[in-house]
């Protein structure tokens, strides 16, 4: 385990944001520099390279940990979206690798399970909820399944056929209601992650206060999941 005297948090994509934890300083945040073009006539977002080596340049002498969430694409995600967001998160990478730091990137879920006020009594509900949803929908797929090797076996259609389309439908009525909760539980988490940020560091709580924030206040507490495993300082 090294001991670094900067330790760089980032939550990647163009609402994302940047931390720098600082040996004995109160902690720098910074959205994530972004660049407006035209595509095809619509606006588009863009990370700003010089923007980011400006801010990350100012530690190039010193022992820099950057420590970034892993990204992978996500339900609903278009293909270009999914690329420009997995290249988005490589330019922070390539950045500190071309300034000589070391980076590691860390699941969402790994740096989340460590803070356990962001799993609220709220988002516990939700996830049974969910898990008791996606069991009703398993056992509704295994009874359907059942029904379709009864037939194949006989040829002979049941009377079963209304029980199995009903299953049909429920199943697609389950899945509808699993995304919207997964779309809460995210909902919940950030907000989460706003309020500890803020009790974290209460003279940058007024940074934290707005969905909008989100970006940095997971930052922040990605830099300081770095510190407190990463560092022995």
């Amino acid at each position: 385990m090294n001991d670094y005297d900067v330790i760089i948090g980032v939550d990647p994509g163009v609402t994302g944001g940047i931390s720098i934890i600082e040996t004995n300083k109160k902690p720098q945040i910074y959205k994530i520099p972004i660049l407006k073009k035209k595509v095809n006539k619509k606006n588009k977002s863009f990370y700003d390279r010089d923007g980011i080596s400006n801010i990350f340049r100012s530690y190039i002498e010193k022992r820099v940990l950057l420590v970034q969430e892993k990204v992978s694409a996500m339900p609903g995600q278009g293909v270009t979206s999914s690329f420009n967001f997995g290249m988005s998160s490589e330019c922070t990478l390539a950045i500190a690798s071309a300034l000589q730091f070391e980076y590691i990137q860390i699941r969402p879920s790994e740096w989340k399970k460590y803070y356990n006020s962001l799993e609220t009594k709220e988002i516990k509900k939700y996830r049974e909820n969910m898990k008791k949803i996606k069991d009703d929908t398993k056992k509704m797929k295994k009874q359907n399944n059942k029904y379709l090797n009864e037939y194949n076996k006989s040829g002979i259609e049941k009377d079963f056929t209304p029980i199995y389309e009903n299953n049909i439908i429920k199943i697609k009525k389950n899945k509808k209601e699993v995304e919207k909760i997964k779309r809460i539980i995210k909902k919940e988490s950030k907000k989460a992650a706003r309020n500890l940020a803020s009790k974290k560091y209460l003279s940058l709580a007024d940074n934290f206060k707005l969905v909008k924030h989100d970006g940095l206040a997971e930052s922040l507490l990605i830099a300081l999941y770095g510190k407190e495993l990463y560092n022995k300082k």
